[in-house]
């Protein structure tokens, strides 16, 4: 009977620990609000960086504005990181949308401001190639909704 525990728990695990790791290793890439009408309103469009370490997510956004289908500001130059941790299926993220910095390529990573405001808190979950950033509380990102679905653009986060 013992035996039988045994073999039956170690055809479970390996079955649980790539669950696990498909749900975490799934959210990292590069991922980018769905394409805007062409307008002459000009409208913001989020894109969201993640990258998967263990359980803690690190990555940054970005905004842009645009007006009839061209992008207008500087978004894919100044950054905003953020930083969290997978709990299950989604990951609770903090960021400061008043702290950038310039380029895709630094290694910058989000540290709390030991004094100031709140940080903005946000969840991210991922459904199929679909992000969705759901933010809880805190300082918000001007422009964008509290609710907003993002598509995969690639599984490289960067």
């Amino acid at each position: 009977l013992n035996v039988i525990r045994v073999f039956c728990l170690l055809a479970v695990v390996p079955f649980a620990a790539g669950s696990i790791q498909d749900q975490s290793g799934g959210m990292a890439g590069l991922f980018k609000e769905k394409e805007l009408e062409h307008s002459s309103k000009p409208q913001t469009q989020l894109t969201v960086y993640v990258q998967i370490e263990g359980n803690v997510v690190i990555g940054d956004y970005s905004v842009d504005q645009v007006i009839n289908g061209v992008r207008q500001g500087q978004g894919d130059i100044w950054r905003i990181p953020f930083r969290g941790r997978l709990e299950g299926s989604r990951a609770r993220i903090e960021f400061n949308p008043a702290v950038t910095f310039r380029g895709p390529d630094q290694a910058v990573v989000y540290k709390p401001a030991p004094e100031g405001p709140k940080p903005g808190v946000a969840t991210l979950t991922l459904k199929g190639d679909t992000l969705v950033w759901n933010w809880v509380s805190g300082a918000k990102i001007k422009g964008i909704p509290a609710r907003v679905s993002l598509r995969r653009v690639s599984t490289q986060p960067k």
